[in-house]
């Protein structure tokens, strides 16, 4: 049996990054790089992958398609249904098209007036706010 010393490297975004020494353990080699990488510091650890006499780890940013699936459901919902929450509304929460009519703009006016006057208190739900195209 032969023991062989493997040697540490580092890659990140395709760059490889020479080991800044074997006493460092993988945090502390990651916060030694985010000196010269700001966005490192959040990234994860993988590895070591064994090529050669070489251990190799990379650093994975961990931003990405994060909340991507979401969006897509959003943006389903708004084509199919013209609004994002499909659930049953609270009585207190007037739609769009209830806004629009004379009693709903006689209520945006005494509630207007009554923000002037005591401060933003009474403010619409995001949900009644109207979707850019």
């Amino acid at each position: 049996m032969q023991i062989d010393n493997l040697i540490r490297e580092f890659r990140y975004n395709g760059v490889a990054l020479a080991d800044p020494g074997a006493a460092l353990s993988l945090p502390q080699v990651r916060d030694f790089y985010a000196n010269v990488y700001p966005e490192i510091t959040s990234a994860d650890i993988e590895g070591p992958e064994q090529v050669g006499a070489k251990a190799i780890y990379t650093f994975r940013r961990a931003v990405g398609t994060k909340g991507g699936r979401a969006c897509e459901t959003a943006l389903q919902r708004l084509r199919e249904h013209g609004r994002l929450d499909l659930g049953a509304r609270p009585a207190h929460i007037i739609t769009a098209d209830q806004a629009r009519a004379p009693l709903g703009q006689q209520l945006a006016k005494i509630l207007e007036q009554a923000r002037r006057a005591t401060g933003p208190r009474c403010l619409a739900p995001s949900i009644n706010q109207v979707v850019l195209p």
